[in-house]
């Protein structure tokens, strides 16, 4: 069998062989290793080892679509409920409050937040490899969140418990080649707070929020769902809101608001039979009742 043949054969028919590329793995990861087979690949044609790249013409997986499943606003009171202990809710509550991603949420520290503007500042992102990286976001670099007094009312409540710890110093790894910076950071989610063994560190990590997600699930007897959908949560709920997709967008770190409406197209329709209220509201105080009369 050729080689095409078989890079082929692994894609489109993952039970075949128990060594395929395809089988346990999600699309983003087989995209991936697909990727660095095509530039071994096309090294080795540019160089003169092969005639001609297998891979030439071969189109990456598609991921299907995934629908939302937000937490209902009932569901959401149980899960905090059953969080284990007061930072763990105050953590829950922010992430379906803002919409952050969860890497995020372990990296926000009290210098990023202006509570008296209303403002938090996302500067890094910490990732499964277990280091700081800037935000993962399609529209740059540093994004400013506009907090909603939920929000607001959860940070103050945080700030009893780590707005006075120790300030760490912390190196954020840059895109760029082997640059880095050092952000000096007081923690507001600090793991030590709780720790039993006292080896916890000083920061969140991806991971283990993800298990205290679960373990609120499961104590709540909650439907089971994905913990990133705190972020869908706070996106399906601001549209159910009334609020501008361009600005969820711009919270959410996308670049514009194409993202939400690929997502969340079936919230905005549904919210439609809500904008007749919202304009009612709106433009009642200044839209005239009717047209004026003409004048001779």
């Amino acid at each position: 069998m050729s080689l095409r043949k078989s890079l082929l054969t692994g894609m489109q028919n993952p039970k075949r062989g128990h060594k395929s590329i395809v089988r346990g793995r999600s699309v983003a990861t087989v995209n991936f290793y697909m990727g660095v087979i095509y530039g071994m690949l096309g090294f080795a044609k540019a160089n003169g080892y092969i005639s001609e790249n297998p891979m030439d013409g071969m189109s990456p997986l598609r991921r299907s679509k995934v629908e939302p499943d937000p937490l209902t606003r009932e569901e959401f009171v149980r899960l905090i409920d059953a969080c284990s202990n007061r930072q763990v809710k105050n953590f829950w509550s922010l992430a379906v409050y803002t919409g952050l991603r969860h890497g995020e949420m372990c990296g926000i520290a009290w210098e990023d937040i202006d509570l008296k503007a209303g403002t938090l500042t996302v500067r890094r992102n910490h990732t499964l490899t277990k280091e700081f990286t800037p935000p993962k976001t399609d529209a740059g670099t540093d994004r400013v969140i506009i907090l909603i007094d939920a929000a607001l009312e959860v940070l103050r409540d945080q700030a009893e418990l780590t707005r006075l710890g120790k300030q760490h110093e912390i190196d954020v790894v840059l895109r760029e080649y082997k640059k880095k910076e050092v952000h000096k950071c007081t923690f507001v989610f600090n793991p030590f707070l709780h720790a039993k063994n006292g080896r916890s560190g000083y920061h969140y990590a991806v991971g283990s929020v993800n298990q205290s997600w679960e373990a609120a699930m499961r104590r709540a007897g909650l439907r089971y769902r994905k913990a990133y959908q705190s972020r869908h949560t706070y996106a399906c709920w601001s549209l159910t809101s009334g609020a501008n997709p361009n600005f969820i967008a711009s919270q959410m770190g996308h670049a514009n608001a194409q993202m939400v409406y690929q997502v969340y197209g079936k919230w905005m329709t549904d919210n439609d039979r809500e904008q007749p209220a919202i304009l009612n509201q709106k433009l009642s105080s200044f839209a005239p009742s009717m047209p004026h009369a003409k004048v001779v």
